[in-house]
């Protein structure tokens, strides 16, 4: 079996090959294996909130994607050029449509009950027959007893978090140390968009990478923040520091190093 290929952005290391190699990929190493794959990903945006704790969720998943056009482009001109941009949502369609082929167990893990709910029973309409069960995402950390008793006796092959960050990647290291036969995607709002509380974004804003503009114009007053202004904070701060770094001083740029994350509480 190939190895994945990965490229290194700002010190990170990030997978970089097409949708199919990298499901395939994973899959066929689950079916050897059938231990833990915990999956999550990366975009501009969310090096804003860049730390000790979103580095040592990088450093302990398996997988982190390249999701966003934004990352792509910025890495050819800061390191290795990254060719493939791998969004989750779309990873997460796919793995749901492996589910309902190979008749894989599907667990979806987030969202308030009801939007939990109706997205279950979207699924359900669309894959008739899937094997599938899903639980809130309104749980105490520190009580999830009862959420990995659950995942025990259900034996899931994927499970699909849609909470937000930071605490969908702590969830997810939290039950796959208990429960270790999964492949677990931090997949965010997407279970909203499976709910059909949120439209998913026509294909052709993700083939030109602006599923961005897309959401900004669903949900102006929430995406503002996370879209805009931490976009302007990589834009005007990590990005100079960066090119900064590697084309006067000759040194490979390092988050790690423009955020002075030893400095960091």
């Amino acid at each position: 079996m190939k190895e994945l290929i990965k490229k290194q952005f700002l010190g990170l290391e990030l997978v970089d090959v097409e949708y199919n190699h990298f499901i395939n990929t994973i899959l066929n190493s689950f079916k050897l294996s059938g231990l833990t794959i915990n999956i999550m990903s990366l975009n501009l945006t969310a090096l804003k909130r860049f730390d000790k704790e979103f580095k040592y969720f990088i450093d302990e998943f398996d997988y982190t994607t390249a999701d966003g056009k934004g990352l792509i482009i910025f890495s050819g001109l800061l390191g290795d050029k990254i060719q493939n941009h791998l969004s989750i949502p779309r990873i997460c369609d796919i793995l749901i449509r492996k589910c309902y082929q190979e008749n894989k167990k599907l667990f979806l893990l987030g969202a308030k009950t009801g939007i939990n709910k109706s997205a279950v029973i979207n699924i359900k309409k669309k894959y008739p027959g899937i094997n599938i069960k899903g639980h809130h995402g309104y749980f105490d950390l520190d009580n999830m007893n009862h959420i990995e008793d659950e995942l025990t006796r259900y034996k899931p092959d994927v499970v699909l978090v849609g909470i937000s960050s930071p605490k969908k990647e702590r969830v997810i290291l939290k039950f796959s140390s208990k429960y270790h036969r999964s492949i677990n995607v931090a997949c965010g709002g997407y279970i909203d968009i499976l709910s059909g509380l949120i439209d998913k974004s026509p294909s052709i804003f993700h083939h030109t990478g602006m599923e961005w503009l897309y959401r900004f114009y669903k949900e102006p007053k929430r995406m503002f923040g996370p879209m805009f202004l931490n976009g302007f904070f990589f834009l005007f701060y990590i990005f100079p520091k960066a090119l900064v770094s590697k084309y006067i001083f000759h040194k490979n740029p390092r988050l790690i190093d423009i955020l002075d994350i030893n400095n960091f509480n």
